[in-house]
Protein backbone atom coordinates (compact mmCIF):
# COMPACT_ATOMS: atom_id res chain seq x y z
CA UNK A 1 0.00 0.00 0.00
CA UNK A 2 1.14 3.40 -0.39
CA UNK A 3 1.70 5.86 1.98
CA UNK A 4 -0.85 7.68 4.02
CA UNK A 5 -1.06 11.35 3.40
CA UNK A 6 -1.99 13.82 6.23
CA UNK A 7 -1.89 17.59 5.31
CA UNK A 8 -2.03 20.11 8.20
CA UNK A 9 -4.34 23.46 8.89
CA UNK A 10 -0.59 25.46 8.67
CA UNK A 11 0.36 23.41 5.09
CA UNK A 12 2.48 21.24 6.87
CA UNK A 13 2.38 17.62 4.77
CA UNK A 14 3.88 14.17 5.76
CA UNK A 15 3.58 10.90 4.48
CA UNK A 16 3.37 7.80 6.99
CA UNK A 17 2.82 3.77 7.66
CA UNK A 18 2.21 3.84 10.80
CA UNK A 19 -0.91 6.18 12.17
CA UNK A 20 -3.56 5.61 15.08
CA UNK A 21 -7.01 8.06 14.41
CA UNK A 22 -9.45 8.67 16.65
CA UNK A 23 -12.00 11.50 16.96
CA UNK A 24 -10.04 13.98 18.87
CA UNK A 25 -6.45 13.36 17.69
CA UNK A 26 -3.75 11.86 15.18
CA UNK A 27 -1.24 9.93 16.79
CA UNK A 28 1.80 8.86 13.96
CA UNK A 29 5.06 8.08 13.15
CA UNK A 30 7.25 9.70 10.93
CA UNK A 31 10.74 9.51 10.46
CA UNK A 32 11.10 7.61 13.47
CA UNK A 33 9.29 10.27 16.03
CA UNK A 34 6.37 10.18 17.91
CA UNK A 35 3.59 12.89 17.17
CA UNK A 36 0.25 13.74 18.73
CA UNK A 37 -1.77 16.07 16.84
CA UNK A 38 -4.87 17.12 17.76
CA UNK A 39 -7.80 16.44 14.75
CA UNK A 40 -8.96 20.28 14.73
CA UNK A 41 -4.84 21.12 13.35
CA UNK A 42 -5.91 18.29 10.66
CA UNK A 43 -7.05 19.63 7.24
CA UNK A 44 -9.60 17.16 6.46
CA UNK A 45 -10.75 17.66 3.33
CA UNK A 46 -7.60 18.18 1.48
CA UNK A 47 -5.93 15.26 3.74
CA UNK A 48 -8.89 12.78 2.22
CA UNK A 49 -8.84 13.76 -1.34
CA UNK A 50 -4.80 13.30 -1.22
CA UNK A 51 -5.49 9.78 0.10
CA UNK A 52 -8.27 8.99 -2.13
CA UNK A 53 -6.04 10.21 -5.55
CA UNK A 54 -3.59 7.53 -4.36
CA UNK A 55 -6.22 5.03 -3.77
CA UNK A 56 -6.47 5.02 0.05
CA UNK A 57 -10.06 5.55 1.55
CA UNK A 58 -9.16 7.05 5.00
CA UNK A 59 -11.73 6.80 7.54
CA UNK A 60 -12.00 9.98 9.82
CA UNK A 61 -13.71 8.45 13.51
CA UNK A 62 -17.21 10.54 13.87
CA UNK A 63 -17.28 9.64 17.53
CA UNK A 64 -14.66 8.43 20.63
CA UNK A 65 -15.69 4.85 20.43
CA UNK A 66 -14.15 4.31 17.10
CA UNK A 67 -10.57 4.50 15.72
CA UNK A 68 -8.67 3.88 12.45
CA UNK A 69 -5.42 2.18 12.49
CA UNK A 70 -2.74 1.55 9.99
CA UNK A 71 0.86 -0.38 10.56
Amino acid sequence: LPLTIFILTNGERFETRRFLLTAANLSVNVERRQRTIPLDQLNLDATIAANHSRGIELQVPSDRNEISIRF
